[in-house]
Parts: structure tokens; sequence; C-alpha cells
């Protein structure tokens, strides 16, 4: 996708995602249209990492069955890089996230490095960024309720429906298994 031209065109893009996904980056709008593309980077950058985890404790909740204190436990001490996130996604669903959806995000992270560690971006890039950012969103909402069948930006309640939890030091070892960090 080229450049958008306005911050309209990043609100095009953000009024063309699911509820969802508006709901859960439900103070982008605001964002952008009173401060600098900066914050508005900086939070999607946010809301994204809190979907990746949303992600990792959907799929081993609903599809590992592992206990939700345990699950929550681990996740909140896990250090999530990009790359881990895509090697505990792999591992978690039994397959990869897309090769053509990893790549929508790529741009936009060298992006969101460069004004994090404050550089200067041109502001044709900042507004790729956000789009790019919220894109790869509907794609990872796409790739997720298609193989775990619940979406990391909705209501995560009942997730697990009525299924019975493994016992919390089962748990835990599912959790290890999974390459997570359970020290």
């Amino acid at each position: 996708m080229t450049s958008p031209g306005s911050y309209r065109s990043v609100l095009r893009v953000y009024n063309g995602c699911s509820d969802p996904i508006r709901n859960f980056y439900c103070n982008f709008e605001s964002l952008l249209n009173n401060y600098e593309y900066e914050v508005s980077v900086a939070y999607v950058f946010l809301k994204l990492e809190q979907a990746y985890n949303r992600c990792l404790y959907g799929g081993v909740r609903k599809l590992h069955k592992v206990n939700a204190e345990i699950a929550s436990n681990i996740l909140q001490k896990q250090h999530l890089t990009r790359e881990g996130f895509l090697l505990l996604f792999e591992n978690v669903f039994s397959q990869s996230i897309n090769s053509d959806v990893v790549k929508k995000i790529k741009f936009a992270e060298k992006v969101r490095d460069k004004i994090i560690h404050g550089k200067s971006v041109q502001d044709a890039d900042k507004r790729k960024c956000l789009t790019d950012v919220l894109q790869y969103s509907r794609e990872i909402e796409r790739e997720v309720e298609s193989i775990g069948g619940f979406n990391p930006f909705g209501d995560m309640r009942g997730v697990t429906g009525r299924a019975k939890p493994l016992e919390k030091s089962t748990s835990r070892w599912v959790m290890k298994g999974l390459g997570f960090t359970t020290d």
C-alpha cells in the first residue's frame, strides 16, 4: 500500500476495521486528532503487544486447557520479543503466522523503532506505519479466529467454553513445554 495522504486516510483505514479492533484501539481516533503521529504510533504498538499476549493467553486456554491463573501468571512474567512471539505462536497454535501477514508489520516496526529511539521520520512514513498496524491487526484477527476459534481483539470471556482446565501443576508443565519461561 502507498502511504496515506493525510490523517483522514488513516482514519478511513481505522473505520474500515471490525468493531472488535476499533473497540480495542478505542483511543486511536482521539490521539490521531489531538496529538503528533508519534503518540499514535506508540499507542498502536502498546495495544498490539497487548493483543499478542491475548493471542497466546487465548491459545493456551482454549487449545491446551491451561489453568487461567497459571496462564495469566506465566504470561505476565514472559519477556516477549517480536521473534519470541512468532515462535510461541507457532508452538501454541501448531502453525506459524502466514509469512505474508508477518511481512505486513515489518515496515511499521522499523518506523516505530526510529521514533522510540528519537530519530526523525517523515509524516508519510508515520501514517503508513499506523495503517500497516491496523491492517496487520485485521490479518491477525482473521488468522487467530481461523486457527484458534477466538478473536484476540474481542471479548475474551468464555474463550474456553465449558472445558475443564488442567490442574495447576500440569498447566505449568504444558506452558514450559510450549516454550514459556516458567521460573
